[in-house]
């Protein structure tokens, strides 16, 4: 038995590898678990955690109470040094409070040290990925500049408030923030910095590490939009299947921040910013690297579409809906 057991709780955050990652330590469980690192998920062929993360964003907290049991279960700390669980919904969602009532007698009874571990994406770059995420899959119909404004009033990008809220909640526990930026990360990528992070580093191997979350370019997010509209089509299903196919080059960029707007969002989380350095990067002089706002940049037009083009597959896709719908009522 180790002499120190630990349980590192990966929190994300979104858009920072967390799937990377998760690949990662899936793929590689078995032989992590002969060297003591066991990486536990609420079922053995779950990729993460995230069934824990949305049942306790539902208020399903008997749910929640019943997977926190299962994953400490399938931990069996006695005969490991280090657990790792990895969720990277458990960032944003108000999660720590709930979290620690059903987790703090499952740590006490394994007598287990808990660290609770973070990445964080500068808000401008964070934003943008997380839209590419969301239009892609259906789940936001809408502008890059209207989601940064819902997300700016949901207060999705003050990281401090954030992280404080998980110190609150497990006081006892060791908070370790990490900046995902390449400079910042062990061999730049996010597997190597946290197999060093817990260390683990030695079982670190680059072999292999071609696994991630492409971003789209603006008019495959602009198709995905306008499907979007309709609740039919299982928009998710369909970009993966896409994905698979190949998305043609149409000329297309990537969706980019206008200047102004991207300089408004960091204006907005400068002070929050400057309390994570003081507290966790010191020897920094910024905690993210802004050198490339400096100097204002033009905004081009990603998208390659006109908008009687866009009209022209929205109504297109109206009419396979409609078509869809006629052929199930005359079933």
């Amino acid at each position: 038995m180790a002499d120190a057991r630990n349980l590192w709780l990966h929190i994300g955050s979104e858009k920072t590898g967390s799937s990377s990652l998760q690949t990662y330590l899936l793929r590689n469980r078995a032989v992590f678990e002969k060297k003591g690192l066991r990486y536990v998920t609420p079922a053995p062929k779950m990729q993460e955690a995230n069934r824990l993360a949305v049942t306790l964003g539902n208020g399903r907290t008997r749910e929640a109470a019943n997977i926190c049991a299962e994953i400490f279960k399938t931990a069996q700390f006695e005969d490991m040094r280090d657990v790792v669980v990895s969720s990277e919904m458990l960032f944003r969602i108000p999660a720590a409070a709930k979290l620690s009532s059903i987790i703090r007698e499952h740590i006490n009874e394994a007598d287990i040290s808990l660290k609770i571990v973070c990445y964080i994406r500068r808000q401008d770059r964070y934003l943008e990925s997380l839209y590419a995420q969301r239009a892609k899959t259906g789940s936001f119909v809408g502008g890059l500049e209207d989601y940064v404004a819902i997300q700016k009033a949901a207060r999705g990008v003050n990281y401090n408030d954030i992280i404080q809220s998980w110190k609150d909640a497990f006081p006892e526990a060791r908070m370790i923030v990490r900046r995902y930026e390449k400079d910042h990360l062990v061999s730049g990528d996010v597997a190597a910095d946290f197999l060093s992070l817990i260390g683990h580093e030695n079982l670190y191997s680059a072999e292999g590490r071609s696994f991630g979350n492409k971003a789209p370019h603006a008019d495959a997010l602009a198709v995905m939009s306008q499907l979007a509209r309709f609740k039919s089509y299982r928009a998710r299903e369909i970009y993966r299947r896409l994905h698979k196919l190949g998305i043609p080059d149409t000329g297309a960029t990537r969706v980019m921040l206008p200047y102004d707007l991207r300089c408004q969002i960091m204006n907005d989380c400068a002070d929050g910013n400057e309390a994570i350095r003081k507290e966790y990067f010191g020897d920094s002089a910024d905690l993210f690297d802004m050198s490339d706002l400096k100097v204002p940049y033009e905004t081009e037009p990603a998208i390659t579409f006109t908008e009687e083009q866009l009209e022209l597959l929205q109504k297109v896709f109206r009419v396979i809906h409609e078509l869809q719908l006629n052929a199930l009522r005359n079933r």
